[in-house]
């Protein structure tokens, strides 16, 4: 009797985990970063043509260009730099175009101190479907953006809600 208990648990339990994993890959084709992932590195998404869309679009917001003060940081700095938590990069790092200059996306958090490099750090990026909620801050000027955007003929949008400042 005891068997025929443990078969059927056990088998109870390879079903649950098989319908499981169906379910899980929804979450991979929609490139979402899940809340309790936002700052675990490279454990969520794969970059996509429409991330890194979404990620130019947030960095080139006329907002986000004047109280970020990029101008004034690229007189100082040789480079500026871009993180993503929770996205997984296949090359070491990918170039993000903001106002006619380059952006680098790193792949790793290690390799820069953000205090004292610039970098813009998207510490929440979740998309699903057509809206997207994003939080970014550029610490070395005390930046912070955050929001919803939209998608809709090939571009993202800012939402009435989408927010950028100093603090």
């Amino acid at each position: 009797m005891k068997k025929i208990c443990l078969s059927v648990i056990l088998f109870l339990t390879v079903i649950i985990m098989f319908l499981s994993s169906k379910g899980d890959k929804r979450a991979d084709t929609e490139c979402a970063i899940p809340c309790a992932m936002r700052h675990r590195p490279d454990t969520a998404i794969k970059i996509n043509e429409r991330t890194i869309l979404l990620i130019e679009n947030i960095l080139n917001l006329p907002s986000v260009i004047k109280f970020s003060r990029i101008e004034s940081v690229r007189r100082d700095h040789e480079s500026v730099y871009g993180r993503v938590y929770g996205l997984q990069l296949k090359k070491d790092s990918i170039k993000i175009n903001q106002h006619g200059e380059n952006v680098i996306l790193l792949r790793s958090m290690d390799s820069i101190s953000t205090r004292k490099e610039p970098c813009f750090v998207f510490s929440k990026l979740i998309i699903q479907g057509d809206t997207a909620e994003v939080r970014l801050n550029f610490a070395i000027t005390g930046f912070l953006a955050f929001g919803k955007m939209y998608y809709k003929q090939g571009r993202w949008y800012p939402t009435r809600t989408f927010r950028a400042g100093r603090t």
